[in-house]
């Protein structure tokens, strides 16, 4: 059986990131989900602070309501640069995907 976690963590070990950004559901970053699986490997992961949860549940709610816009993924983007000093943003939930792809 393959972790996902596991195998992001591989790739990123690959192309020698060393700092990771992860925008995911507030229960994922919460429960440092992320950082429990790959920070082991050196990894530094970092997470959006609490402040920024509201926008990652309307990113979350607009996919599952089937509402993207240009806005949806407008917003994702502004998260994705909104963090600092990092190699590398994973798009550490389903939904995040989906409006990447929209």
């Amino acid at each position: 059986m393959a972790c996902v976690i596991a195998t992001v963590g591989d790739e990123c070990k690959k192309k020698n990131y060393q700092r990771i950004g992860v925008l995911a559901s507030e229960g994922t970053i919460v429960t440092d989900t992320y950082g429990k699986y790959i920070e082991h490997k050196g990894f530094k992961i970092a997470y959006p602070p609490e402040t920024k949860f509201r926008y990652m549940r309307e990113l979350i709610e607009d996919v599952k309501q089937n509402k993207i816009s240009i806005n949806t993924r407008t917003t994702l983007i502004d998260e994705i640069n909104s963090f600092n000093d990092i190699d590398c943003v994973i798009l550490g939930c389903t939904e995040f995907s989906v409006v990447w792809d929209h």
